[in-house]
């Protein structure tokens, strides 16, 4: 693999890291409260990586591959934050609503990925 190829990888993944966190959350691998908590390492890692782009790479009018993962592991985040708060709060007065609204901001979140995917490859041919 040549270096310079390598490089660039490095910029993309700590926020690839972050959004596996976050599709990893949507398996319920635990009660909601759990998963609210292992949201914070995911943003961090976003937040993070977003510094260091904007420390090395250099300005252009267009976002780069890695800002725009960024932005999309973001907005996972919010989606997942809002549907597990709102579940909780949720969870001792209506049980079934819950499991509900935890179920939407799961699919959500799959499906921003799912628009993600299917902008850059429109946008790449």
């Amino acid at each position: 693999v040549r270096p310079h190829r390598l490089q660039g990888m490095k910029y993309l993944v700590p926020p690839l890291v972050g959004i596996l966190i976050l599709l990893g959350l949507t398996l319920r691998a635990g009660d909601a409260s759990w998963r609210l908590m292992m949201i914070t390492p995911a943003i961090f890692a976003m937040v993070s990586s977003n510094y260091v782009f904007g420390a090395t790479l250099p300005e252009t009018s267009q976002w780069s591959l890695a800002e725009r993962l960024v932005i999309l592991g973001l907005c996972q985040g919010a989606v997942l934050t809002a549907s597990l708060l709102w579940c909780i709060r949720e969870q001792p007065i209506r049980p079934d609503r819950a499991l509900r609204i935890e179920r939407w901001g799961e699919r959500g979140v799959w499906a921003m990925l799912v628009l993600f995917a299917l902008h850059l490859a429109f946008e790449w041919v």
